[in-house]
């Protein structure tokens, strides 16, 4: 596991982004999304937190609850803030649409408006998307599946004086791009990681700017 952070990590152009919007529901959103990746990072202490704390062999079904459902709550909410990040963009480029999801579909509803002069914004962030959809179909499916079955694996072992968990999410069939490291505490903070760039680069977009040493 990652050590554990003590601050909550900025979004490069978050605040300023935040600054320049006058829509309430599009600040509202945008807000949310940033609320949504507090609540993954708390998540995942917890989860951790039970890794590094609940390491007996007492009450071995209850320490194995606690894995499982901390590990689901991360999936869901980041899913949560990634819609969050799509009715954001609905407001901030003045989509004819009542709710989006962050999917393909609404990937196809911002490429094609061209309604206004943003309209090569709006490609460039669509393209940005439809990449991040392409690179994570494992999580997106995980996210589906997740809704009516477990998805999360704990391993339980005695080693003396305590025990040892080992937790991870299940591997899917038929996905073009399987993670290679499932543990819970491993593929989150490479989710996390990932919805800070998918974040900062549409930010980048949207304000016109370039992030320093961004490559």
């Amino acid at each position: 596991m990652r050590e554990r952070q003590t601050q909550i990590r900025k979004i490069n152009y978050f605040d300023e982004l935040l600054r320049n919007i006058s829509n309430l529901q599009a600040k509202d959103y945008l807000e949310s999304f940033k609320v949504k990746l507090d609540f993954v990072r708390y998540y995942l202490d917890s989860y951790e937190d039970g890794i590094r704390k609940y390491n007996t062999p007492f009450s071995e079904h209850e320490i194995a609850l606690v894995l499982k459902a901390n590990a689901e709550a991360i999936i869901f909410s980041i899913k949560s803030l990634l819609d969050c990040l799509a009715n954001f963009l609905r407001k901030r480029f003045n989509l004819k649409s009542d709710k989006v999801y962050f999917n393909y579909t609404f990937v196809k509803k911002l490429g094609e408006d061209v309604t206004n002069k943003e309209k090569d914004t709006k490609q460039k962030v669509s393209e940005i998307i439809k990449q991040f959809l392409d690179d994570n179909d494992y999580f997106f499916e995980l996210r589906n599946l997740i809704t009516h079955n477990a998805v999360v694996k704990v391993d339980y072992s005695v080693e003396l004086p305590g025990g040892k968990f080992e937790a991870s999410f299940q591997d899917l069939a038929g996905i073009k791009n399987i993670p290679s490291n499932l543990e819970i505490s491993t593929y989150s903070n490479d989710m996390i990681d990932k919805i800070y760039r998918l974040s900062e680069s549409i930010f980048e977009e949207i304000l016109g700017k370039k992030i320093p040493n961004k490559e």
